[in-house]
């Protein structure tokens, strides 16, 4: 029973490499990036650039789900670890176009949407595993509660976390912080975010 304790534990707060293709691939490109990003500190990579091929690569939402799909294949312990290592270090690339968002938000809002995208499908898919995690077999009666108190507040922060962060987009929308010709887009974006936030248990 200790060792479901342990293995929780180190869901929470380890991380574990990469070994699937779509992972491997996707965390040797943001190593790519980081290392075009620090040959030019002045200004942020966009899109337009002459690495905006990788700064693509590293920011599409969609190459950033089939990473999460192929990590959440494992058990539970092993998904939420490697999705929270994933996460922790493209939180590094995101907040780059948050910054350069705030200063030049015409010049990088098509970066920005999708650097905000891919963390928010991160984020989200790091916290889900741990609600998978059983304590069936824990016969300690105090442990089985301390386990069943983490997992429902994980389960409380998974509901509130997702809203949160839309809640950041929608501000900026209410803000005008986009153009007007990209807004259609970023109103589209938050609609389809909006249905990946999880459903209450209604138990």
């Amino acid at each position: 029973m200790k060792t479901i304790l342990f293995a929780l534990l180190f869901a929470l707060n380890a991380g574990l490499a990469c070994a699937e293709q779509a992972c491997a691939q996707l965390n040797q490109d943001i190593t790519a990036y980081q290392k075009a990003q620090a040959s030019t500190p002045g200004q942020i990579i966009r899109y337009s650039d002459k690495e905006g091929a990788l700064a693509r690569a590293v920011l599409n939402p969609t190459r950033v789900q089939s990473a999460i799909d192929e990590l959440a294949q494992g058990s539970a312990t092993e998904s939420g670890a490697r999705l929270k290592n994933l996460a922790g270090r493209y939180t590094e690339v995101a907040r780059n176009y948050v910054v350069a968002f705030q200063k030049h938000p015409e010049q990088y809002e098509e970066e920005y949407l999708d650097s905000f995208d891919s963390i928010f499908r991160l984020t989200l898919s790091s916290l889900i595993p741990l609600q998978k995690i059983s304590i069936d077999e824990v016969e300690d009666p105090n442990l089985k509660a301390n386990l069943n108190a983490m997992l429902k507040s994980t389960a409380q922060l998974v509901q509130s976390v997702g809203p949160l962060m839309l809640s950041a987009i929608e501000q900026q929308l209410r803000e005008k912080r986009f153009s007007a010709g990209f807004t259609p887009r970023v109103t589209a974006r938050l609609a389809q975010l909006r249905e990946q936030l999880p459903r209450a248990d209604p138990h």
